[in-house]
């Protein structure tokens, strides 16, 4: 037994220094990304990226995303690591890294992933949200690089939505939705829908966004908004907000809960 030890202490402090190793460099490129970002200089963000991500969004619209984000929020003026962590999933050994990130326009909470990819760390997943617990926080990744997209105004009124269901100022929640909203009778229940919901659930642990994308229709576009909520209660549901892109569009237009997301 004795024997073996220093062999199995050998390789134990390997993959520690490998491990290491990997979130330094994912500290460099996130260093690199952020500087370019703060120049504006989205063509030489490209080369951070995976193949694997430019091969699923193209270059265009990654330009879109980073051009979106500084439009809303701003130019980058400085950026604190506030958590790494590494962990090996599906895609691989997956480095964390989350930042604090101020702007000439406000703050936002922003989450880098990476993987190595031909003896590089490179980019496969990128979020931010004015609100820390609002950005993905799980490294449990799907078979897909992905990045979720942000839509600033419609995800500020969702965090409001939230404030109010954990104060339990449910009226208060009803001013969150549209005109058409409330014309209709989807609102109807609205209020005894959040006390069933706050008495079976519980107290909410955590939010994350789950999904989101822009639906297209002929007549009208909608920001599709999907969060997945852990209680203390160990239950769990996701919860799915719909806001028109033409009216009133910080306004919830259509909200639904379920336990399984493939049915919102």
């Amino acid at each position: 037994m004795k024997k073996i030890t220093p062999f199995v202490l050998i390789v134990l402090l390997a993959i520690i220094s490998s491990g290491c190793k990997k979130v330094s460099d994912s500290k460099k490129v996130a260093e690199q990304f952020y500087s370019t970002l703060a120049e504006h200089n989205y063509e030489n963000i490209l080369p951070l990226l995976s193949d694997d991500v430019r091969e699923k969004k193209s270059d265009k619209k990654w330009k879109e995303v980073f051009t979106k984000r500084d439009n809303y929020w701003g130019k980058v003026k400085s950026y604190d690591k506030t958590f790494s962590e590494i962990k090996t999933t599906s895609l691989g050994t997956v480095v964390e890294l989350r930042y604090k990130v101020e702007n000439s326009d406000g703050t936002t909470y922003e989450l880098l992933r990476f993987i190595e990819e031909n003896g590089e760390m490179k980019i496969i997943f990128y979020s931010y949200s004015d609100n820390p617990d609002y950005i993905t926080s799980s490294t449990e990744e799907d078979e897909e690089a992905l990045t979720i997209k942000s839509f600033p105004t419609q995800e500020k009124t969702i965090q409001k939505f939230y404030d109010l269901f954990k104060s339990k100022d449910y009226d208060a929640i009803n001013e969150l939705f549209s005109e058409d909203a409330k014309q209709g009778d989807s609102l109807d229940g609205l209020k005894d829908l959040m006390i069933e919901k706050s008495d079976y659930y519980g107290e909410i642990s955590s939010i994350e966004k789950y999904f989101s994308d822009i639906l297209e229709f002929d007549s009208e576009n909608f920001y599709i908004i999907i969060y997945k909520l852990t209680y203390k209660s160990g239950k769990t549901n996701y919860e799915k907000f719909e806001f028109s892109c033409d009216t009133e569009p910080d306004k919830i237009n259509f909200f639904r809960i379920s336990e399984d997301p493939d049915t919102l």
